[in-house]
């Protein structure tokens, strides 16, 4: 075949060259898109698991919820059933003391203030004891000063530190107190 013979063929046969190269073109993205098809929908199994994961956590929660709120109620329902008595005697208490001539006057006796006292142990003799350290008052440090009394940046900073460990110590005195507070 000459050079001549062979140009001639590529002529009549010059789109043969971007067709093949179209069709490898074609061959490599289809296995680039099988890859990618197959990473995808190894993707979608794992957040569907992740999903369903998540799901049956809510659920868990949401049980775990009605079980709790139920529980509360019926303790609630429990305790005050308990002090209704408690209640209508002290009810009855204050009703014949303010019929007599001391229960009428404007200052209380120590023996009514002891009553109330009693009354208040009876109606929560059941309760758990508060901690002694969630009974002590939250206090605010006062703003630190130089002998002078004047303040400068630095007795404002330290005044706002001993601020934050006021409230952290309030905050821990109100955990004990809420801890302390029957479930």
């Amino acid at each position: 075949m000459t050079w001549a013979a062979g140009f001639a063929l590529l002529r009549r046969l010059w789109w043969s060259v971007p067709m093949a190269g179209l069709l490898i073109g074609l061959l490599l993205t289809r296995a680039r898109a099988d890859d990618l098809e197959a990473t995808l929908k190894a993707e979608r199994t794992a957040w569907s698991v992740e999903i369903a994961k998540a799901e049956q956590l809510r659920t868990a929660a949401e049980t775990r919820f009605a079980v709790q709120q139920t529980t509360a109620l019926a303790t609630f329902a429990d305790r005050l059933a308990n002090r209704e008595p408690i209640i209508l005697r002290s009810t009855d208490t204050v009703r014949t003391y303010a019929q007599t001539a001391a229960g009428r006057a404007a200052r209380l006796p120590a023996d009514r203030v002891l009553g109330i006292d009693a009354l208040d142990a009876e109606l929560f003799a059941g309760d758990p004891p508060v901690p002694a350290e969630a009974k002590k008052p939250c206090t605010a440090t006062p703003m630190r000063r130089q002998p002078d009394g004047n303040a400068n940046s630095a007795d404002a900073e330290g005044s706002l530190r001993d601020a934050r460990a006021d409230l952290a110590l309030c905050d821990v005195r109100r955990g004990l107190a809420v801890d302390a507070w029957p479930h």
